[in-house]
């Protein structure tokens, strides 16, 4: 009986402190409404398949937490309100395709530049985007490595109208940061690519940029 007891006792503590136990994929819904803020957890994939439209209200913040992955099929279009903006300190894995490109955009009736924030790569965090389009932001993908790598893989995709296209800022000596941005488009951004190295350290930060003006 007590060596039951003890068993039943192990079991309990493993579900009630195991950081895997409830990590599971999601899928999104076709049509997405986030009105407030939506994090994915630690452990967690979400999926937004093929062709589905997600908004993000004013102000909303979609949340990839360190641990956690999105990943967006080809098709997709993301509309964004006025301060919306996609956190990323996990994953965030844009599929697109030739002529079924994945796009991230303001959802005004008139957007210019700025009309949403942006896409932010904070530290450790990893950011691949293909055959993406990023229209209309504040940030197109804004990045920062302080303490630790952030990776950027972003090629064949297009920056339109926004006021900062790629940023990388780098504020930590060797922080191992390393970015691949291939054969991509840039139209009437106010800064295309901007890299920032507060130590004056270039050798930890890469750019292969192989930049298409049209």
């Amino acid at each position: 009986m007590r060596i039951l007891v003890s068993l039943l006792f192990t079991m309990l503590s493993f579900l009630m402190f195991s950081t895997n136990i409830l990590a599971q994929d999601y899928f999104a819904p076709k049509t997405w409404d986030i009105t407030d803020s939506f994090t994915i957890d630690s452990g967690d994939r979400m999926y937004v398949t093929a062709n589905s439209k997600v908004t993000l209200e004013d102000s909303a913040k979609l949340i990839i937490n360190k641990g956690a992955e999105l990943i967006i099929e080809q098709g997709v279009s993301v509309f964004a309100g006025r301060n919306a903006s996609i956190d990323v300190r996990g994953t965030l894995i844009s599929t697109g395709v030739e002529g079924s490109e994945v796009v991230f955009t303001s959802s005004l009736d008139i957007p210019e530049k700025g009309s949403w924030n942006g896409i932010y790569a904070y530290n450790g965090s990893n950011v691949t985007l293909r055959y993406t389009q990023v229209k209309y932001a504040s940030w197109g993908v804004y990045e920062v490595s302080i303490s630790s790598a952030t990776h950027l893989d972003i090629q064949y995709s297009l920056f339109e109208q926004n006021t900062q296209a790629i940023y990388i800022n780098e504020s930590t000596r060797d922080s191992g940061f390393i970015s691949t941005i291939h054969y991509n488009s840039f139209i009437d951004n106010t800064t295309n690519l901007y890299a920032n190295v507060t130590y004056g350290n270039s050798d930890s930060t890469i750019i292969d940029a192989r930049i298409v003006l049209r």
